[in-house]
């Protein structure tokens, strides 16, 4: 678009309203009805597709999506992580350069401009009002929650890493950043956030615009309604708008608007075939990866050491910590003893984790860990066990019994529930505490090496990780000494390997937090813990693809 698209008799600069969209694979084309209703009364509009949606998803060869939308952002957001990076800053900067490119049209006025939209849309519209003062009035729709009430981090673009630890809330933004501009808040009373976190939200915001004498300029309405952004709710919207942008009544109804104005879906494509990645053009992965590649430290081997056990300096403390456990049952299993136990490894945590007990100690004790539940091929640990090893075998956090429940069904396909499934939710639930969850798994993996100690069980240790547990050992065998071999199985051998993948297929709760910014990498870690000390058994690359032996040992040696 040029200025010479703009209406040709336009009498005084038209006030501009943002539409960033949400979850939807149809991006800015699902909200070409709500952009019409608001141009139907006198405002320009402008909506833009945001990473994973529209023409700017992940796609397959042939063309189709490769998965749903809070998928793609996790696919790439997991992948930033490695470098220090928030996905939700990007998107951000997206909304902040659409505005900036609009100003740039002579018919549009810099000083009226707002912004709404739904759930994400929702989301984007409130932070994106928080940082950029350009935005003069906000509807965020179905999205104002609080962390009082309940955590929401399914989705790397909803999630502010270190937000919590921070002690910053919902309530904090809209009175500290928002504030006194008008805000409406368009609420259901079903919706997947709790309501009375919204309304908390408002009662504390509330308090500020008071403070600024502009009580009118905050307003909450809530429908009896799921998750949704309807068209009386748009036209309440529509309503707020005029109070501070035009000082006019509405003209067009939702129900009057004429829909022979809204473009098909097709008119709203940018490219020819609806996906700029099939026109050539980079996709955000790899435009995110030239950038952070540039940003890498590349420190000296002496660094990386120290930087490594930096990283496992966690697991050194909670070596030193007098760990509680509690017998919960003993049994007896194929002529081995069974004790089943629940240990604390931090403050209010509880893991469970069963021994098996030989009849004659001979190896010592094996950890063994695996992203299944612990009940889960018992025949590992049995086989063990009957080798002369005290085997043991927990749920670390996220594993197992421990694992958030799962809150909807891989209705779209396999990569969503791999991607945007319990495991990634936890994954955030840790960042926005500020917290690594593969260093607090090697910190419980810590804890339970006490616990063994004091059951008086004696010999060397050794970690078996498969998978996950195999970067959690890793880090655990780093920090605490009585740990003195590891076995990796099944594992990520490269976290520049998972950022580099357009689609990698491991799990991202390996993911280690600035660990690329920092120029340290999995090989590096391996190198600390004693390179001869490690059996490698069949990893995994980005692609879940398992890497030729000779190829692998070369990483490493």
């Amino acid at each position: 678009m040029d200025s010479s698209d703009a209406p040709s008799r336009i009498n005084s600069r038209l006030p501009l309203i943002l539409l960033p969209h949400g979850h939807s694979q149809n991006g800015k084309a699902a909200y070409r009805e709500i952009a019409t209703f608001f141009s139907s009364n006198g405002y320009a509009t402008l909506t833009f597709d945001s990473y994973g949606s529209g023409e700017r998803q992940i796609v397959r060869r042939d063309g189709t999506p490769f998965a749903f939308t809070s998928a793609q952002h996790n696919i790439l957001g997991t992948k930033m992580l490695l470098d220090g990076f928030n996905l939700r800053w990007f998107l951000l900067y997206d909304t902040m350069g659409a505005l900036s490119g609009a100003l740039t049209f002579d018919f549009i006025d810099g000083s009226r401009v707002g912004i709404t939209g739904a759930s994400g849309g929702g989301f984007n519209s409130f932070h994106s009002a928080a940082i950029d003062e350009r935005i003069k009035v906000v509807v965020p729709a179905a999205s104002v929650h609080s962390f009082k009430n309940r955590l929401y981090p399914d989705d790397c673009e909803q999630t502010v890493f270190d937000m919590i630890r921070a002690g910053l809330d919902y309530p904090d933004i809209a009175s500290f950043l928002i504030a006194p501009r008008p805000l409406f808040i368009v609420a259901n009373s079903r919706d997947i956030w709790d309501i009375n976190g919204t309304k908390y939200v408002y009662d504390e915001a509330a308090r500020f615009y008071a403070m600024h004498n502009a009580k009118d300029n905050l307003s909450i309405k809530i429908w009896d309604r799921e998750h949704s952004y309807e068209g009386d709710q748009i036209s309440a919207a529509l309503e707020w708008f005029n109070k501070h942008l035009m000082n006019d009544v509405r003209r067009v109804t939702w129900d009057e608007m004429d829909r022979r104005n809204v473009p098909e879906e097709k008119e709203c494509y940018v490219t020819e075939k609806g996906n700029l990645s099939l026109h050539g053009y980079k996709t955000p992965g790899r435009i995110f990866l030239d950038f952070a590649e540039r940003k890498r430290s590349k420190p000296s081997p002496a660094q990386k050491r120290k930087t490594v056990q930096q990283l496992a300096a966690p697991v050194k403390k909670a070596a030193g910590y007098q760990t509680r456990y509690e017998i919960i049952d003993r049994y007896e299993i194929g002529g081995l003893s069974g004790i089943r136990i629940a240990f604390a490894p931090a403050k209010k945590q509880i893991l469970p984790a069963e021994i098996l007990v030989p009849v004659s100690n001979k190896h010592g004790v094996i950890i063994l860990l695996d992203e299944i539940s612990r009940l889960d091929t018992i025949e590992w640990q049995i086989s063990l066990a009957a080798k002369g090893y005290v085997a043991v075998r927990p749920d670390l956090p996220g594993f197992g019994e421990t694992a958030p429940e799962e809150q909807w069904e891989d209705w779209e396909n396999w990569s969503q529930g791999f991607y945007s499934g319990r495991r990634v939710k936890l994954l955030m639930m840790a960042h926005l505490v500020g917290k690594d969850l593969a260093i607090e798994r090697a910190c419980a993996v810590s804890a339970l090496c006490s616990v063994i100690r004091a059951m008086g069980f004696s010999g060397p240790v050794c970690v078996w990780g498969e998978r996950a547990g195999a970067i959690a050992g890793l880090i655990a065998g780093i920090g605490d000494k009585r740990i003195k071999e590891i076995v990796m199985e099944k594992f990520l051998y490269s976290f520049s390997d998972f950022a580099s993948r357009e689609i990698p297929v491991v799990c991202s709760d390996n993911i280690i937090y600035g660990a690329l910014r920092k120029g340290i990498d999995i090989p590096d870690m391996c190198h600390a813990f004693g390179i001869k000390k490690i059996k490698f058994l069949d990893p995994i690359d980005g692609l879940s693809m398992s890497v030729p032996y000779n190829r692998f040992k070369k990483i490493y040696r």
